[in-house]
């Protein structure tokens, strides 16, 4: 599995969309160059929590996994 992260406001950009073009063309390049079924984008929560789950087809599995993760919180409380 490959993980890519972005500090950057996923809502900027010339579109609404909450993942920008540009960020799905490098991690499909990445899963393709490696060979690797499964990539994971990481931004920063900015306004809500964000799980979303991109696949080739309806019917197959995703190949790519984007998550927000709040950084105003402890990150490492209750370890």
């Amino acid at each position: 599995m490959i993980g890519d992260t972005k500090y950057k406001n996923p809502h900027q950009g010339e579109r609404s969309y909450f993942l920008q073009p540009g960020d799905a063309y490098q991690t499909f390049a990445y899963s393709k160059r490696y060979n690797c079924p499964r990539v994971i984008l990481v931004y920063p929560q900015d306004e809500k929590p964000v799980r979303m789950f991109l696949a080739h087809e309806p019917s197959s599995k995703p190949w790519l996994y984007v998550y927000a993760v709040d950084l105003q919180r402890d990150l490492f409380a209750g370890q």
